[in-house]
């Protein structure tokens, strides 16, 4: 409990603002620093700036995986969303390395579906 190997956090910004959201996001990523994996889920484009790899999902399957450099939108969300591009944003989290990009793609069958 006190030092746990994995965080798994649904919607851990949801009902917070932005203010909040970020200091909730800075604590999971000092928990992420000290050795710990932490996986997030979130509806919010913006909190890939705290991950180094970024999963999308759509209707039960995985459609996208990438790698991200910490304190940068991850490249799909920004696709997807069309965000503005906030470089003092991407200077305030700590940055690493990019990483090449791993593509899934969706399957287009409908066999067993009804």
């Amino acid at each position: 409990i006190n030092n746990p190997r994995i965080i798994i956090a649904d919607e851990p910004t949801g009902n917070l603002d932005s203010k909040n959201s970020k200091m909730v996001m800075e604590l999971l990523a000092d928990i992420h620093r000290s050795g710990s994996t932490v996986i997030f889920v979130t509806h919010n484009p913006e909190l890939t700036r705290y991950a180094t790899r970024v999963v999308y999902m759509h209707d039960g399957a995985i459609v996208h995986d990438e790698k991200t450099a910490l304190g940068k939108v991850a490249n799909y969300a920004e696709t997807i969303y069309s965000l503005p591009r906030d470089k003092d944003s991407e200077n305030k989290v700590k940055s690493s390395k990019k990483k090449p990009i791993k593509k899934y793609k969706k399957s287009r069958s409908t066999k067993g579906r009804s």
